[in-house]
Order: structure tokens, then sequence, then C-alpha cells
């Protein structure tokens, strides 16, 4: 966008006028921008978690959600479930052993082979027990990372980087 006036009291009122004007047009532009990633970003989400062959009783893809603050001009895309982090990072020896492709692991205070309830059979697998749905007791090693928020990062990027804005 250009901006022209003419060199008077009148003509400087307008270019304000036209600067505040530009000023408000771009805020929106922004708000409808973050809206827009944000709505993606959750379809985008929810195509990963299905990709990646997580295991989910539902509560995975129904605590799926997002907002936006339009002030902050930010969206935000949350998963609320209490294992979504485990999905993420992985567990047990699998998890350690192919490790985490992104950053966010080592700002957290999250590791492998961390918790207290790992027992080791006769034949030297370690892992741990967990009852399952049918009600019997089930062992694991644990699972490889299945990193689908880090995936909707890195698509969002992608697609950032390709939009074309006109000035």
């Amino acid at each position: 966008m250009k901006l022209t006036a003419k060199l008077s009291v009148q003509g400087i009122n307008e270019l304000i006028r036209g600067v505040r004007q530009y000023k408000q047009n771009l805020r929106k532009q922004v708000q409808n921008i973050v809206s827009a990633l944000m709505e993606e970003g959750i379809d985008i989400c929810t195509a990963e978690i299905i990709s990646l062959d997580i295991y989910d009783t539902g509560k995975l893809l129904q605590s799926l959600n997002g907002y936006t603050d339009l002030q902050a001009n930010k969206g935000v895309i949350k998963v609320d479930t209490d294992y979504a982090v485990f999905v993420e990072f992985g567990t047990g020896v699998p998890g350690n052993k192919a490790g985490y492709v992104g950053q966010a692991m080592s700002k957290t205070a999250y590791k492998y082979l961390g918790g207290t309830h790992y027992v080791t059979l006769p034949d030297g697998t370690l892992g741990w027990f967990y009852p399952g749905d049918d009600g019997k007791m089930h062992f694991t090693q644990g699972q490889a990372s299945r990193p689908f928020m880090y995936n909707t990062a890195e698509k969002l990027k992608d697609l950032i980087r390709g939009i074309k804005v006109n000035a």
C-alpha cells in the first residue's frame, strides 16, 4: 500500500487516517491468519495422530483443541490427556533407543527410563506391567516416540513460509 499526502494540515490528517486504517486492516489480516493456522493445525494434528498409528481409546483425539488470543496474535493447539506426552516423546527402552526428533523434550524434566515401576524379567528384559482394558495385566518395554505435535508444528511452519503477503 502506498500512501501519499499533500503538504498541508488537511493532507497530513488524511495521511494519519490512512495509516490508522492500514494498521486496522493489517491487524485484522494477521488475526485471520492466526485463526486459520490454528484451525488448520488441529486438522493436521488429527491426521498425524491417525497416520502415526497411535493406539487411541478416543481420548487423545477428543482432547485435541485449540484457541486463539487475537490480542497477542497467537494460536494454541493442545491435547488435554495425561498420556499425550508419552505418545509424543516415547517411553521405556524403545523410546530411549529411538530418541525424540525435536528439541521440546530437552526443555522439560521428561526422561526415558525414569519411572519407578520397572521390572527385569528372568531373561533380562526391562519393562513394566500395566492394567489393560481387558482387565488383565500386560507387560511392555514402552514405545518409540510418535511425534504428532512436532510433525504438526513442522507442517505449520511450512504453511507459514508459503504465505505470500501483498503489501
